[in-house]
């Protein structure tokens, strides 16, 4: 490899190296690591900025931005399939396999969020978009981890109900989660209760949300939204 060639991977490897070591990156300064010189700058920086695994200052990280819309996704998805379910009879040809992929659906979920949970902890949250008003930022943050316990409730009475004669959950044939809590009286129906009405208040949360969302970008025409579908 020549030395241009080198030249050039040096920003590559300074962008890789601060997914380990997040105080090694700024794109607006040089680093010296030992005898090299890594010109961040070099490379296009919007390029990097835009696809880096974790938050800056700024702008979210691929990573936050992949999660969000996935959760988002899937939890319109499983309610839209909660209530189409509870409306079928016994004789319905879906009334068995539909409760099958929810459940399946949901186990993954609930990882996904415990992921999701842990990655905002040792991840911080970009600052606020220039023009949002202090309480519109801490609103947002508070909705943000409001939505976050909401959702870990609707999964642990999901579980409950799924499991409350003791059988276990099969995810899609891969793997089993085990029952471990069944001697609670009437299980299946108050936590059915608490399953509808949690995830309706999650859904209402996320309406309000979306609705802010929309808000800033077509009425306050600042850059909340964009940033979130990685154009900042």
């Amino acid at each position: 490899m020549g030395f241009d060639e080198f030249k050039e991977l040096k920003p590559i490897a300074a962008a890789l190296f601060s997914v380990i070591v997040p105080e090694f990156w700024d794109i607006d300064h040089y680093y010296r690591q030992g005898n090299i010189i890594v010109n961040a700058t070099s490379l296009n920086s919007r390029l990097i900025a835009g696809h880096m695994i974790r938050n800056s200052k700024t702008s979210f990280g691929w990573l936050a931005i992949v999660i969000h819309w996935l959760i988002a996704l899937t939890v319109v998805g499983q309610f839209v399939l909660g209530l189409y379910m509870v409306s079928l009879n016994y004789y319905h040809p879906n009334y068995q396999i539909l409760p099958y992929y929810h459940k399946s659906i949901g186990i993954l979920f609930a990882m996904l969020l415990l992921f999701r949970i842990f990655w905002s902890l040792i991840n911080k949250r970009p600052g606020s978009v220039p023009g949002v008003r202090v309480w519109e930022h801490w609103a947002s943050v508070i909705v943000q981890w409001a939505m976050n316990l909401l959702l870990v409730v609707v999964v642990c009475m999901g579980y409950l109900i799924s499991t409350a004669t003791g059988d276990s959950i099969s995810v899609f044939d891969w793997f089993e989660v085990p029952a471990t809590i069944t001697s609670i009286d009437h299980q299946e129906d108050w936590a059915g209760e608490m399953h509808y009405w949690f995830a309706l208040s999650v859904m209402i949360l996320a309406g309000l949300h979306g609705l802010a969302a929309l808000k800033h970008h077509f009425l306050d025409k600042d850059q909340t939204l964009n940033r979130m579908i990685g154009g900042v």
